[in-house]
């Protein structure tokens, strides 16, 4: 049962306070052990929490007149959206975005769109059609805040969710086909496609979690981080994959071109990886603070 409180200051004014809920939670879970009682209680709690959302959406929320509304969260770092919304590719932050532009970053992109207007069962299901280690690992990592940077975590599932989305709002009559001539002859030709070949191609494709941080700069920390939850079962790869990524990471290692790891604590880097500092909002402090306070190990690019 949920308590409210009120609190009442000198002059008046009422505070309304929520007892904070308590999830099990844990980033770095061994999702290989599913008969492990920590493995099923997360899943339980997680599961009642959204069952008692607003219409199993995290970021909505009913006002106190019984109109409803959207749950912002704003991050330690500035950024800003609705609670279980949070996306690597578009991150809204108070310190270089007006109001209005974090409206527009958060309303007009399709993703974040669809994870306002869509409960979370329904995002878990598309991205379950093939990750399902994704859509378990969203549910089993008990975060709620960033559910769906876990959801979506790799750009091969982003896309594939984004191309089943837009191909539901021409269904549902949101989105007119004839808007998508600016995007890609690929992609384009993957929206008309049926649900099975899309499938197809996203399995035939050997584009990995490496292949994607392998993409970026290269830090170690970040590495040795997706291997361990490669290996606690967070991510879909192969033994070539696997080999492939650990003879970049030996070849990364001996290039003493790199610069020196700062070593950050793991639960913080791993916190990071998901909810990254808009990089260009990170520039800006950089540059203001001489990197007094912020390093490129804290802070996974967008």
């Amino acid at each position: 049962m949920i308590r409210k409180y009120q609190i009442k200051t000198k002059n008046g004014l009422l505070i309304q306070v929520d007892n904070a809920k308590l999830f099990n939670s844990k980033i770095n879970k061994n999702l290989k052990d599913k008969d492990n009682p920590e493995y099923k209680l997360a899943q339980e709690v997680f599961n009642y929490d959204l069952k008692n959302s607003q219409n199993g959406n995290f970021s909505i929320i009913k006002n106190s007149d019984g109109s409803f509304g959207l749950d912002y969260i704003i991050s330690y770092n500035g950024n800003v959206t609705s609670w279980g919304n949070y996306q690597r590719e578009n991150i809204p932050n108070l310190y270089i975005h007006s109001p209005k532009q974090i409206q527009d970053k958060l309303y007009n992109d399709v993703i974040s769109y669809s994870f306002l207007d869509k409960d979370f069962d329904i995002r878990k299901n598309i991205v379950a059609e093939v990750n399902p280690q994704a859509a378990e690992r969203a549910v089993i990592i008990g975060i709620r805040d960033y559910s769906g940077s876990y959801l979506i975590e790799e750009n091969k599932t982003a896309l594939y969710y984004t191309i089943r989305t837009i191909q539901n709002y021409i269904e549902e009559g949101i989105i007119d086909i004839h808007h998508l001539k600016n995007l890609s002859n690929v992609v384009q030709q993957s929206i008309i496609e049926e649900k099975d070949i899309n499938i197809k191609n996203f399995k035939n494709s050997t584009f990995s979690i490496f292949s994607q941080l392998a993409e970026r700069p290269f830090p170690q920390g970040i590495w040795d981080d997706t291997i361990e939850l490669a290996n606690l079962g967070h991510y879909d790869v192969d033994v070539i994959q696997v080999l492939k990524a650990m003879n970049y990471y030996i070849h990364q290692l001996q290039n003493k071109k790199n610069r020196p790891w700062i070593n950050v604590d793991q639960r913080k880097r791993l916190h990071n990886k998901l909810s990254p500092m808009n990089s260009e909002a990170a520039r800006k402090f950089r540059l203001k603070y001489n990197n007094q306070f912020i390093n490129n190990d804290n802070i996974v690019e967008n």
